[in-house]
């Protein structure tokens, strides 16, 4: 990925469509949309095969949204990040066929304590991110908008009695909660000072 990056990059240069300046940002911006369209793909495949399109979309959504905005775990290379990806929707079935056997309490127990990481400490300033100050702010403002769709969108399919969506959304705050918490744990993190 980062040889097709550089290629494409010095092909931009040379035909002046970028500056020689921007050629670190545009290598990282075309590693960073050739892992999400290689990630998008095996998702679909993925879901396609364990068929569970409709709630993989609903998973993917609801966990993309939150993640772009709130940060969480930073993989050493771009495979593992694919890889990540993989399980975590390749064990949606798995996971929420376990959801669906405990009570609903136990699910809307864990979605509260999951936003409530999730508003408490975002965004995670990843070093590779370097967030200013108004991007943070931006952010959390952001993360607690999504928080709060991401709540009602859980009561709506519960109270409508599509559980397997509810279940699948609220797994989304649930991943990125521990995604967060991870990154703190190995010190994935820029102190702010702000």
């Amino acid at each position: 990925m980062e040889k097709i990056a550089k290629n494409i990059t010095e092909f931009f240069i040379a035909n002046k469509m970028i500056s020689v300046n921007k050629k670190e940002w545009c290598i990282y911006v075309l590693q960073k949309k050739f892992l999400s369209l290689a990630s998008t793909i095996l998702i679909i495949i993925i879901s396609v095969f364990n068929r569970y399109v409709i709630e993989t979309v609903s998973f993917s959504i609801a966990f993309i949204t939150l993640r772009k905005k709130s940060g969480g775990i930073h993989m050493n290379s771009p495979g593992l990040c694919i890889f990540a990806s993989s399980v975590m929707v390749g064990t949606l079935p798995l996971v929420i066929n376990w959801m669906e056997l405990y009570e609903e309490n136990i699910i809307i127990i864990s979605l509260i304590v999951s936003i409530y990481i999730i508003t408490k400490f975002s965004p995670i300033n990843h070093p590779n991110i370097h967030f200013n100050r108004d991007e943070i702010l931006a952010n959390r403002r952001k993360v607690k908008i999504i928080c709060k769709c991401i709540i009602v969108s859980y009561v709506v399919f519960y109270i409508i009695n599509i559980n397997t969506i509810a279940n699948c959304i609220s797994l989304a705050a649930i991943y990125d909660a521990i995604g967060m918490l991870l990154s703190k744990l190995l010190l994935q993190e820029v102190k702010n000072e702000y």
